[in-house]
């Protein structure tokens, strides 16, 4: 018994010895391209987004004094959009929409100067008026 516990050992430490990093392994799947014209193409159902149209809207929302970070207002001149991102749950047609953004100039958090916020997500309902803000913090 002792002996087959310690051929098994011996084949876990060796598979791990010999296991390489999951980078490796994705650049081997992105290699295999004619194993991908192979197959029949599928046709995934992707939006049209107009991720300019979603700032301009965000911008306005900001305008109207909707984006607060621990009670202090913040103007869109303060923020540079990086990122749009629309999030579907399933069984939901309507999809989440967030803006990530930077902040031009990093902000202090109130009673902690020393943590700095460096960003901001913002999650917008589909009238374009900001639901939910997530500061994005660095220390």
């Amino acid at each position: 018994m002792l002996k087959y516990c310690y051929i098994v050992v011996l084949i876990f430490f060796s598979s791990l010895v010999q296991a390489q990093p999951k980078c490796v392994l994705l650049a081997k799947m992105e290699e295999s391209s004619s194993a991908r014209a192979d197959t029949k193409k599928i046709d995934m159902p992707y939006p049209q987004v107009d991720s300019e149209e979603v700032v301009r809207i965000f911008k306005k929302a900001v305008e109207r004094g909707e984006l607060k970070l621990f009670e202090m207002t913040v103007a869109f001149s303060a923020l540079k959009p990086q990122q749009v991102e629309y999030t579907y749950k399933i069984g939901k047609k309507e999809p989440t929409i967030k803006v990530y953004s930077l902040l031009t100039k990093p902000m202090p958090l109130p009673d902690m100067p020393d943590i700095l916020i460096e960003g901001v997500t913002v999650i917008l309902d589909k009238d374009g008026h900001i639901l939910e803000a997530i500061a994005h913090c660095h220390h």
